[in-house]
């Protein structure tokens, strides 16, 4: 049995699902149904999503699963060829239904999705550059996390809230942000959230 199914085993990170990686997330799907559910955007539904730089594709498997969000398609884009297999193992469900799709693909060279969709990049300290940024067009609502925790991987830390929303300045509109304090024996790190329409 082990034998005939070893070759669609999942292998993940350990640190995908971390304490710190589960709870920033579910934060962020709580904040964000708050949002969505709202009478200003209720009548939107169902909603386009894109996941930039979406590693294992934990994101969309909560939104999916949580079921509090009418989601028509979420797509995932990430540079390494194995977090998107991953991720479209994870999403299984959804992907046989035609509303999860993942690729490989360099957000700093990508073309922006159509209009309405929202945009999400919880993974802004793993990306020097900005040009994933610049691309996107004004009016998309953006779904941003960063932190300030240091890590070999972490190329842009953000020291407090205020220079994390300073980075993706203007905004249109914000609709949420706030911070979240991680607090462990041995590491301590902050974790931003920004929920906003892309200005001018």
């Amino acid at each position: 049995m082990w034998r005939l199914f070893s070759s669609r085993h999942l292998s993940l990170s350990a640190d995908a699902f971390s304490d710190g990686q589960i709870a920033s997330k579910i934060w962020l799907c709580q904040e964000l149904e708050n949002i969505l559910n709202s009478a200003e955007w209720k009548e939107r539904a169902p909603f386009s999503m894109t996941v930039y730089a979406g590693w294992a594709g934990l994101l969309p498997f909560l939104i999916f699963s949580r079921e509090r969000i009418p989601v028509k398609r979420i797509e995932l884009l990430d540079l390494d060829p194995a977090s998107v297999k991953n991720s479209l193992r994870l999403n299984d469900h959804w992907r046989i239904q035609g509303r999860y799709h993942a690729r490989v693909q360099d957000i700093n060279q990508t073309q922006p999705p159509p209009q309405g969709t929202i945009i999400f990049n919880t993974s802004c300290e793993h990306l020097e550059s900005s040009a994933w940024w610049d691309r996107i067009p004004p009016g998309a609502l953006v779904v941003l996390q960063g932190t300030d925790m240091p890590h070999h991987e972490h190329v842009r830390l953000f020291r407090d809230l205020g220079e994390f929303k300073s980075a993706f300045s203007p905004l249109r509109r914000v609709w949420f942000e706030g911070v979240k304090e991680f607090r462990y024996p041995q590491l301590s790190f902050s974790r931003f959230l920004l929920i906003a329409e892309k200005g001018p």
